[in-house]
């Protein structure tokens, strides 16, 4: 034969089916199935990866939300920082004048420098979230990569004829554990015909 197609298994599993007339000397037409390998491992994958994908965008949702959360609570707790210095200085006149006791300026220094806390820790939470932001991200590029791969294994589970063809010794079933990379059959071209001339 002009030339010759050595079947390779891509993917392991089981083989489910076989194509009646996959014997040798028999003709097969190109793009015809000749063999299918269990896949439920490889849609199951194609699953997984996608529900990993939908969290992974769900995540980098919330994370939108709890920055913007984040910017107006920081707007708010700046007006409250505003609020509690001012308050301070209120009481301390009126400690100067004996019109105020002296707990209620330290219960007022208090409330400011909760503020201050709360307004930094705001801050902070903010300033991650960039880098949350880039982590998911990468997450969510693996987790694409996963899919493409799983459906690329997924199409490696029907073998066709890549063209009109007759095969050799076949010495697969319906049944049988294939494993990747194992040769399953060879199959010569029906096109050309190669004659040794002396």
């Amino acid at each position: 034969p002009g030339s010759v197609w050595e079947a390779v298994a891509e993917v392991k599993g089981t083989v489910l089916y076989v194509h009646p007339r996959l014997k040798a000397g028999e003709f097969i037409p190109a793009e015809t199935v000749l063999i299918k390998i269990d896949s439920s491992e490889y849609q199951l994958a194609i699953s997984r990866s996608a529900a990993n994908i939908a969290k992974t965008q769900a995540d980098l949702r919330e994370l939108a939300i709890a920055e913007d959360n984040a910017k107006k609570m920081i707007a708010v707790e700046k007006q409250s920082l505003i609020l509690a210095k001012g308050s301070i200085e209120r009481k301390r006149k009126l400690l100067k004048h004996n019109a105020a006791a002296k707990d209620d300026v330290d219960q007022a220094e208090i409330s400011f420098i909760q503020h201050q806390q709360n307004l930094l820790k705001l801050e902070n939470d903010l300033a991650l979230i960039p880098s949350k932001k880039e982590s998911l991200q990468a997450v969510l590029e693996v987790y694409r990569s996963d899919l493409e791969q799983a459906q690329i294994n997924l199409s490696k589970t029907v073998i066709r004829a890549p063209y009109d063809c007759r095969p050799g010794d076949v010495n697969i079933k319906a049944g049988q554990f294939i494993k990747a990379g194992q040769l399953l059959f060879q199959a010569h071209g029906t096109d050309v015909t190669e004659i040794d001339v002396q």
